[in-house]
């Protein structure tokens, strides 16, 4: 990985930057931008908000967590295992695991976008109510730009999740 400073405009040393390697190319990506090494085409900037950089993510995480109710640790353990290998077939999933405290889960999981959020939530249905014979959820929150939460928050409001609004921030 190369270092160094760089602004796109001026080719003057005010911007710190990465170099990225990747099958289109190699990619540096600054504060202000971000273009390709070899034909030096640019991305779109990201549009500013209010003065602030906003997120160009579309990505859509869901956190549920359950309290496993006594003596059922090892059959939720067992359901997490069937809802890794169903989650694994998923196209729009991009990351999905649980972690545990004693009787306590969370579901650590992210999206492409609302939609594959969506289709994840159908594709487990029949395993989230197997879950919830042994546990209780109780907590659950959505986070993603508001664009892709409001596709959600109609078709989520049965479960009362908390909606977490991504404002600032970046994705390699």
């Amino acid at each position: 990985m190369e270092h160094g400073l760089f602004n796109r405009a001026s080719k003057s040393s005010v911007h710190p930057e990465r170099t990225r390697h990747c099958l289109t190319g190699t990619w540096k990506q600054t504060i202000v931008g971000v273009y390709n090494i070899e034909s030096r085409k640019h991305l779109p900037d990201i549009p500013k908000k209010e003065g602030n950089l906003a997120t160009l993510d579309r990505c859509c995480s869901i956190h549920p967590y359950f309290k496993i109710r006594e003596g059922h640790v090892e059959d939720f353990k067992a359901l997490c295992e069937r809802f890794v290998a169903k989650t694994n077939q998923e196209p729009k999933a991009l990351y999905y695991g649980f972690s545990l405290d004693g009787n306590e889960v969370h579901c650590r999981e992210g999206y492409s976008d609302a939609e594959g959020l969506l289709s994840h939530l159908d594709n487990v249905a029949s395993l989230l109510e197997e879950a919830l014979k042994i546990a209780d959820l109780t907590r659950l929150e959505v986070h993603g730009a508001e664009e892709e939460l409001s596709k959600l928050r109609e078709s989520l409001a049965s479960l009362k999740p908390q909606f977490f609004t991504l404002e600032y921030g970046f994705r390699r």
